[in-house]
C-alpha cells in the first residue's frame, strides 16, 4: 500500500516534476530529466565523460564569452522545453538574440530552448541521446546538436535542415575539423577534446 501511495505522488507533468526537483522533498542525490512524461535519473558520470564535457563547456564558453554572442551552460542547468520535457544538455548555448527574446529567467528551470546542444556519449545514456533526446531537441527547434562519441574517437554535428528537421553537418575524427553553423568559425578537434 505504502508503494502504490509513493507512485501516486511521483511528478506527471513538468510543473510538478519542477516542484518536485526544487521543493523539500526532492531528490537529493543524482540529476534527473523528465521525458516524454517520464523521470530519468542520471547517475554520476564514468570517466572520461566529465572530462570531455568540461573541455567542450571551457571551449565553447570562451568562443561564446569572447565573441559577446551569447550565453553558455554546463551539465547542470535544466532547460523546460515547449513539448513538457526538461532536460539537462552536457552543454547549452543560447544566442543573444534568444536570450534577449526569453522569459525572464527565475528561481527556476529555464524556459527556452538553446540554440546550440552538445550530448558526451557513454555507453548507458548514447542511446537515448541519438534517439530520444534527439527527437526532443529536433521537435522544440534547437538549431544544431553535437554527439561527441569518445568510444568512436568521433563528433558528429546535427543541424536543422530545410525541413525543420536535423541532417548531419558534418562528421569528424582525429584532426578532421567539427564545425558549427550557428557559431560561424567555431570548430573542435576531435583529438583536442578526447582523452
Amino acid at each position: 500500500m505504502k508503494a502504490r501511495a509513493a507512485l501516486n505522488d511521483l511528478p506527471a507533468t513538468q510543473d510538478e516534476f519542477e516542484a518536485w526537483c526544487t521543493g523539500p522533498d526532492g531528490p537529493e542525490l543524482g540529476h534527473f530529466e523528465f521525458l516524454h512524461g517520464c523521470i530519468v535519473a542520471e547517475p554520476p558520470a564514468n570517466w572520461p565523460h566529465g572530462r570531455i564535457g568540461g573541455s567542450v563547456c571551457a571551449r565553447v564558453g570562451a568562443f561564446v564569452e569572447e565573441r559577446r554572442l551569447g550565453v553558455f551552460f554546463d551539465s547542470s542547468q535544466g532547460f523546460a522545453l515547449p513539448s513538457g520535457d526538461t532536460v539537462e544538455p552536457d552543454v547549452a548555448v543560447i544566442l543573444a538574440a534568444t536570450w534577449a527574446a526569453a522569459p525572464p529567467p527565475r528561481a527556476q528551470f529555464l524556459r527556452v530552448v538553446p540554440d546550440l546542444v552538445f550530448e558526451v556519449l557513454s555507453p548507458r545514456t548514447a542511446w537515448r541521446d541519438r534517439s530520444v533526446k534527439r527527437e526532443i531537441y529536433e521537435r522544440n527547434g534547437v538549431r544544431e546538436y553535437w554527439l561527441l562519441d569518445p568510444r568512436r574517437g568521433e563528433i558528429t554535428v546535427l543541424a536543422r535542415g530545410q525541413r525543420g528537421r536535423f541532417v548531419v553537418s558534418s562528421v569528424a575524427t582525429g584532426d578532421t575539423l567539427a564545425r558549427s553553423v550557428v557559431l560561424h568559425r567555431f570548430a573542435l578537434r576531435p583529438r583536442d577534446v578526447f582523452p
